[in-house]
């Protein structure tokens, strides 16, 4: 399914910066502090990445994949890898950003590996392409680990068959624990994802809040990241075909990511990113394997939604470096 690669860097941004929080929980994230011209087109430099390897979010012939935060654990990634197994996907396609590991680890020491609990809902594929028409499985794990940790799997996962070439839509909601005397770690995991394949274009989303908190005693510490992703590709000369490369068309994207603290849910990061001119992919340009594989279309970003402060990245030539723009200011 999706790439979403680079972007973990803006949230190594903010804490090098040292923002501070000035938001809510209702009223949303947002932080104050200052980001000069020169961060903010580091910025747009990974942003340009990011756009790059969205290319694999629509190309079947690599096999699309799902790229988390940086901030997501190798053992949530392994859970989920796992739990969309458990219901039927294609397994495996859940990855850390920026990091060079395998989809899944299947050595992760997990206590919990039986996550299939009672199944529902209908298993058929009645198009037969991988995806069940709709399957549900509950997940129920108490084990104690050969360390005297005590590990706790809950929760509730569907997958559901999308009419088109290729689609679905993912579910998840899973609590992970691990405890031992007075320490514990709670790892959790809800949202969705979806995908829509037809033969002329594409759309792709994804909507999760990974969260951990550590506790220690009374103590706890930790937050949530929130990702939103939305994205489509059109076909220009040619057709969208399973197990072949993309053919010419346009990449459009928009969504971001914020982050709370989970001690009082105002300690936040905001940044959103937009096609304000859809990306013009060349499939010839990727075949290269030279980045970036546009040759024309614009990248907009902004810290805490502020117009003000953020980036653009211009594309005019595929092959070429972008043109990159950053606008600092105080935020």
């Amino acid at each position: 399914m999706t790439m979403r690669s680079h972007l973990g860097m803006a949230l190594t941004l903010a804490a090098a910066l040292g923002l501070a929080a000035c938001g809510s929980k209702d009223t949303g994230p947002s932080f104050s502090g200052t980001i000069s011209n020169a961060d903010a087109a580091t910025a747009g430099e990974s942003a340009d990445g990011f756009a790059g390897d969205m290319v694999s979010t629509f190309d079947f012939g690599t096999g699309p994949n799902v790229s988390l935060s940086a901030k997501a654990s190798p053992k949530v990634v392994a859970l989920l890898n796992r739990a969309w197994m458990a219901v039927g996907g294609k397994a495996p396609h859940y990855t850390i950003r920026g990091m060079a590991t395998p989809p899944v680890d299947m050595s992760a020491p997990f206590g919990c590996d039986a996550l299939s609990g009672p199944v529902g809902a209908d298993t058929t594929d009645t198009d037969g392409d991988g995806i069940p028409d709709h399957e549900v499985i509950a997940i129920s794990c108490d084990t104690t680990l050969s360390n005297g940790s005590h590990e706790s799997v809950h929760g509730q996962v569907s997958l559901a068959d999308v009419s088109g070439l290729y689609g679905y839509h993912y579910d998840v909601d899973i609590t992970l624990i691990v405890s031992h005397a007075d320490t514990s770690t709670t790892e959790s995991i809800s949202g969705h994802d979806y995908a829509l394949f037809t033969a002329g274009s594409a759309s792709d989303g994804l909507d999760l809040t990974l969260s951990l908190v550590e506790t220690l005693g009374s103590v706890s510490s930790g937050g949530a990241l929130h990702e939103n992703w939305n994205a489509t590709f059109t076909a220009s000369g040619g057709s969208i075909a399973l197990g072949d490369p993309l053919p010419d068309g346009t990449i459009a994207f928009n969504g971001g990511f914020y982050v709370t603290n989970a001690a009082d849910a105002t300690h936040n990061f905001n940044f959103n990113l937009s096609t304000p001119t859809p990306l013009s992919f060349v499939a010839s340009c990727y075949a290269s394997n030279d980045q970036p594989p546009f040759d024309a279309g614009e990248i907009k970003g902004n810290f805490n939604g502020s117009a003000s402060v953020g980036f653009t990245v211009t594309y005019s030539a595929c092959n070429t470096t972008p043109d990159i723009v950053g606008t600092g200011n105080s935020i």
